[in-house]
């Protein structure tokens, strides 16, 4: 027995001693288990205390709460007894158990649907953010000043139920294209002008076009899953000033900016859906630059021809329409009917949009109309604005930009009879020390000319300076001529002046016939007397100096009854081909030459009308 119990001893101790030494080696990995089981309970804990931090907050916010409805009941009368030892906190002996664990429960209720209600609207705005960052596409378009930019972009109804969406954008610029026949001639003018143009998504058939009765202004219908694709235009004529120095005599230029379009489901108030337009102008290509000039307070009018022929482009060959737009919303831009070379008149004009329906030998006007403020205000003296002219109703195909420049000046009214020189006299007013030269844009008929001591000492502000105006027509009819004083040391206009000026026709004393020949020059002779009883000199002019001569061209004659107070003097037609004339019948029509009679002063004593009749050979 002794010896089983010693044996025993130390085989069991051997025994020991190997679990130990096992648990020795297999130290390292409980070790390992342990400190991973220590992390856990570490979340663990954190999880625990956090929830525990929350469940205190919600117990004591409860606490909160009964403490106000129990003050509240104290006050009404319910509780005076706790009012008066001013201890809020325990219940009442007259409190009913019933009734405070019904608040209790009422409160706890309350602190629920709070709770739920905010973790509802936290994951409402996870989940849209989320849509927005995958919903959002982006479109570049690059317009010049009043060109229209169209462009599509598909959409589809993600939902599982059909909706009503509201396009919505803040920049009043860009359009949703709601009518179909215009979306479709929008479509083709642009597919015209781009080859370019063939989106892909918007070219694919799982994107249909919608019908009119789709849209409800800027609202769209859309089942379950439906695909469309919508239009949309960009067409700006706000100017847009690029160097900040508040002129706009430069070239138009739009403002580069960004906006989105927002695609809105009215059933949730929503967006989900979001188009970023970026817009990045071009600069603008003149193609003409007018200058004109008109009376001050007065109503301007002009009509510009068209420079491009009728059927150069498509827009010309008789399915379009012109059009015509002005930078400056005080100038009225429309487009007269289309007129025979002759000018009659073949349409009537309608609201500034002519059909073009024919091709031969017609061309269109551009109209103008802009009221003129006084000469003496800054702003209505120089005034630049731009014409952008279209080929299509539509505003869609621009053809061409003019740069029109008016300039607002005071007018004076000077009436001639042909052939003789009326002088006018005007005062002109602040040019200090300068000299300046008059220049007329007729110079052969109107001449202008300073008084010697102005134009060579210079004036002062206060001082007026003495314009001379001489104007002796050589054709009846009115016309506006302009009269412009340059600095001569700096070359700067320094005044304006229009001259309106009216020819009458005067009271011919005599009137042949003549016929000239075509390709040989025609010499003819008219006998003429002094009826004076002095020594004359009489100055021989006519209407058409560039294709009549006179021999001599000054005609001295004696004393009336003396020896040489009658004589002839000669007259030689050039040959050119402006004597041929037809009417519309197509008969000969003469053309007819004024010849002035004028003394040494340059009045008219005498004038002849001379019909010249061209003809093969000389009758």
């Amino acid at each position: 027995g002794s010896g089983s119990g010693s044996g025993s001893g130390p085989g069991s101790t051997a025994r020991r001693d190997g679990s130990s030494d096992a648990g020795a080696k297999a130290s390292p990995a409980k070790a390992g288990f342990r400190e991973r089981k220590n992390e856990s309970g570490d979340e663990t804990s954190a999880r625990a205390g956090s929830a525990e931090k929350a469940r205190d907050a919600l117990e004591a916010q409860e606490t909160r709460k009964l403490a106000r409805e129990a003050r509240l009941r104290e006050i009404r009368g319910e509780g005076a007894d706790a009012f008066a030892r001013g201890d809020a906190s325990r219940p009442s002996p007259s409190r009913d158990p019933k009734l405070e664990a019904s608040a209790r429960l009422a409160v706890r209720a309350k602190l629920l649907e709070s709770v739920e209600a905010a973790r509802r609207r936290a994951k409402r705005e996870a989940v849209l953010r989320k849509l927005r960052e995958t919903s959002e596409f982006k479109k570049t378009v690059r317009p010049r000043f009043g060109e229209l930019c169209f462009f599509e972009h598909p959409f589809r109804n993600g939902s599982d139920r059909e909706g009503v969406f509201e396009i919505r954008c803040d920049d009043p610029d860009i359009v949703l294209v709601t009518s179909s026949a215009e979306r479709a001639r929008l479509r083709e003018l642009a597919s015209a002008r781009d080859a370019t143009y063939d989106e892909e998504d918007v070219r694919s058939n799982a994107f249909i076009d919608l019908e009119d009765d789709a849209f409800d202004g800027n609202r769209l219908f859309l089942a379950a899953g439906e695909s469309a694709r919508l239009a949309f235009t960009f067409q700006s004529f706000e100017r847009y000033d690029l160097r900040g120095s508040g002129s706009f005599d430069d070239s138009p230029h739009l403002r580069p900016r960004t906006t989105v379009i927002h695609f809105v489901d009215t059933n949730e108030g929503v967006s989900t859906h979001a188009l970023v337009v970026d817009v990045r102008p071009r600069a603008v290509s003149t193609a003409r630059t007018f200058r004109f000039h008109a009376n001050e307070n007065d109503f301007w009018k002009t009509e510009i021809p068209i420079p491009v022929p009728v059927g150069a482009f498509d827009a010309f060959s008789g399915r379009f329409s012109f059009a015509a737009r002005a930078s400056d919303p005080s100038v009225a831009a429309t487009i007269l009917d289309l007129r025979d070379r002759d000018g009659k008149i073949d349409e009537r004009e309608t609201d500034g949009r002519t059909n073009n329906r024919e091709t031969a030998q017609r061309v269109a006007f551009v109209s103008l109309r802009a009221k003129c403020g006084a000469a003496a205000e800054p702003n209505d003296v120089f005034k630049t604005f731009f014409v952008n002219v279209y080929g299509d109703e539509l505003l869609a195909t621009l053809l061409f930009t003019w740069r029109v420049t008016l300039r607002v000046a005071p007018k004076v009214d000077v009436a001639a009879t042909v052939g003789q020189t009326t002088r006018a006299s005007v005062a002109v007013k602040g040019i200090a020390g300068r000299r300046v030269t008059a220049y007329t844009s007729r110079p052969g008929e109107l001449r202008a000319f300073l008084a010697p001591s102005a134009k060579k000492n210079g004036l002062d502000d206060a001082e007026l300076l003495e314009l001379t105006l001489a104007f002796k027509p050589r054709s009846v009819g009115r016309s506006l001529d302009v009269v412009h004083l340059i600095d001569d040391s700096t070359g700067a206009l320094a005044h304006v002046r229009l001259v309106a000026t009216d020819a009458r026709a005067p009271i011919p004393s005599r009137v042949f016939d003549a016929r000239v020949a075509n390709g040989a020059e025609t010499h003819k002779k008219i006998s003429y007397s002094n009826p004076y009883a002095t020594r004359r000199a009489f100055v021989l002019r006519s209407t058409h100096p560039d294709l009549l001569r006179f021999r001599p061209e000054i005609l001295e004659l004696a004393p009336a009854g003396d020896k040489g107070a009658t004589r002839f003097f000669g007259m030689t037609f050039d040959s050119s081909e402006a004597w041929t004339r037809r009417r519309g019948d197509g008969t000969e029509a003469p053309t007819e030459v004024t010849v002035f009679i004028n003394d040494e002063h340059d009045a008219t004593e005498e004038c002849f009308r001379v019909r010249v009749f061209a003809a093969e050979e000389v009758g």
